[in-house]
C-alpha cells in the first residue's frame, strides 16, 4: 500500500501539469491521443531501459550507485534515439 501511494503521489504533479497544458492549448495543437501515444512510448522506453540496467548490475557485479552514475546515463541516451 505504500508504494502504491507514493508511486501515486510522485505522478500527481506531472499529469496535473500535463492537464494543464492540455487545456491552455487553446488551438489544440497536440491532440490528446499524440500525447498518451508519447507517455506510453516513454514509459515502455523506461521499463526497458530499467530491465537492461538490471542485468548489468548483476552481470558486471558493481555497486548500484557506481552504475548509476557512469552505466545507466549511456544506456537513457541511446535508448532515445
Amino acid at each position: 500500500m505504500d508504494f502504491a501511494l507514493r508511486f501515486t503521489v510522485s505522478l500527481l504533479p506531472v499529469v496535473l501539469f500535463l492537464l494543464t497544458l492540455v487545456s491552455l492549448d487553446s488551438y489544440k495543437l497536440v491532440p490528446v491521443r499524440g500525447l498518451v501515444v508519447a507517455i506510453a512510448v516513454g514509459a515502455g522506453i523506461a521499463v526497458l531501459c530499467l530491465s537492461v540496467n538490471d542485468v548489468l548490475i548483476q552481470a558486471l557485479g558493481i555497486p548500484r550507485t557506481q552504475f548509476s552514475r557512469y552505466g545507466a546515463p549511456p544506456i537513457e541516451e541511446v535508448s532515445r534515439v
